[in-house]
């Protein structure tokens, strides 16, 4: 496997390789060569729990935190995003009775729903948060 192959991986794999599939490489050689490559990026290699992976360096953290949300989406969201898979869009009276505000909120700055509006109604569509969030999740899976 070369490190190209293996660049690839860890950037499609957030758990990383396991150092047991790279038997034949020279791991410090491998992260060696990687880190110089992302030496002015906010990426870099290193092991953890016997994995190889690729995270953030440590001083970004913080700044780039701040724009990520892990949180996991809770039921009724997961109706809502469901509905509208099945039914191609909902009045947004639906979801606003369903979901609390900030659950609504939410679905709305991940981009996982938007408002259409059709003549006086308003209705709620698939955004392309979506699309990447289940895109992500299956991957991982």
């Amino acid at each position: 496997m070369d490190d190209e192959v293996i660049e690839g991986l860890l950037f499609l794999k957030p758990n990383g390789i396991p150092l047991d599939n790279l038997q034949d490489r020279n791991i410090q050689e491998i992260i060696d060569r990687l880190n110089e490559k992302y030496k002015d990026t906010v990426l870099w290699i290193t092991v953890k729990n016997n994995h190889l992976i690729m995270e953030i360096k440590p001083n970004y953290v913080d700044r780039i935190a701040k724009y990520y949300e892990n949180r996991e989406l809770s039921d009724k969201q997961l109706k809502i995003i469901g509905a509208i898979k099945v039914h191609g869009k909902i009045p947004r009276s639906e979801a606003t009775r369903k979901l609390s505000k900030e659950e609504f909120l939410e679905l709305m700055n991940r981009e996982f729903i938007r408002v259409e509006k059709i003549g006086r109604r308003e209705f709620l569509v698939l955004g392309p948060g979506y699309d990447q969030y289940f895109r992500d999740r299956n991957a991982k899976n």
